[in-house]
């Protein structure tokens, strides 16, 4: 097994663009894209990789690592999105808690919430392009236009075992790629890949052992393949 793990920081630079053709592609990517692209790059920087199948699986964002006294630093992470249309210096020392009725405020009228408004005002601030990173398939899709892989694009989540099965009973007889990516609301990423086969993976404990798919990679390359 080939395999490359990594976890990129907040604001860390994320060496995508290394492996576009096409710079102007990156504008599109989420973290979780951005950090597989250059994963498979960091394995194959010739981009030879004969059209294998790619198999992924995306890991829910983590919301628990905001710290309520640092909630200034963690929303400022969004400020391209303009998502509340407010100063962010509002939100300030606030406690995470009080930020769902800062935005009630924000789209209510004489005190009162309402919905039309929020729609009108919240979702006009969101690009046409950050409105299409939130899709789920984006990843491994962009991953398959850039390696010119392929596969069905299909997106697994969490679960590290499904995604061995997934690729195990593909029918797919020869190498192929299985890959993870989880993205944290404070910014920081992590993404695994792998170059693997159908015998390999039924060698190892999350064959039958299931673990978050990016924990599974994560130990692969810490410890070795088992």
């Amino acid at each position: 097994m080939d395999i490359y793990y990594q976890e990129y920081l907040s604001f860390q630079d994320i060496p995508a663009r290394n492996a576009l053709e096409d710079k102007k592609l990156i504008k599109y990517f989420n973290l979780e894209t951005a950090a597989l692209i250059a994963g498979i790059h960091h394995l194959f920087p010739e981009k030879n990789l004969a059209e294998l199948p790619l198999f992924f699986c995306l890991c829910k964002i983590e919301m628990k690592e905001i710290d309520p006294q640092n909630i200034y630093e963690s929303v400022k992470y969004f400020e391209n999105l303009k998502l509340i249309g407010m100063e962010l210096s509002k939100f300030e020392n606030m406690d995470i808690s009080d930020i769902p009725a800062i935005i009630a405020e924000y789209y209510s009228i004489d005190g009162k919430f309402v919905p039309e408004l929020f729609y009108k005002k919240f979702f006009s601030n969101f690009s046409p392009v950050d409105q299409f990173k939130v899709l789920a398939n984006l990843p491994v899709s962009f991953a398959s236009i850039v390696f010119n892989l392929h596969g069905d694009n299909v997106t697994l989540y969490e679960s590290g075992r499904s995604l061995v099965w997934y690729a195990t009973t593909s029918g797919c007889q020869n190498s192929f790629l299985i890959g993870s990516a989880k993205a944290s609301i404070k910014g920081s990423v992590k993404a695994g890949i792998a170059l693997t086969s159908n015998d390999e993976l039924q060698k190892s404990k999350y064959f039958s052992e299931d673990i978050c798919a990016i924990e599974m990679f994560k130990n692969w390359s810490e410890r070795g393949f088992h």
